[in-house]
């Protein structure tokens, strides 16, 4: 099944904390609690992504895509697409109770 360009995500926020997921060789290391100075993100953003509670940056992403989906309790989370400039390689940001700011 295709999406259309008109249905996709292209704005997010959240208000809680994130987790970032970068891929390896042997699947993805997280690193759990990370901060963006913000609660916003947009496709085509760069991200730099910093540790808690001592803020030393982890990784920077450009955002590509934006995926939404529901856990099994009901949580809106989403997932923020993005290239790492560390590695090149398609990472991810996990966010929980995420809002749809698109049209906004």
């Amino acid at each position: 099944m295709a999406c259309s360009s008109d249905n996709e995500i292209k704005k997010v926020s959240w208000d809680s904390s994130l987790d970032y997921f970068a891929l390896e060789k042997n699947g993805y290391a997280v690193t759990y609690f990370v901060d963006i100075g913000k609660s916003e993100a947009y496709v085509g953003g760069i991200i730099e992504i910093y540790k808690l509670p001592n803020m030393n940056v982890v990784d920077r992403i450009k955002v590509e895509r934006i995926e939404f989906f529901n856990r099994v309790d009901g949580l809106q989370m989403c997932r923020i697409w993005g290239k790492s400039a560390k590695s090149d390689l398609q990472n991810h940001l996990l966010a929980r109770n995420c809002k749809d700011l698109t049209d906004l």
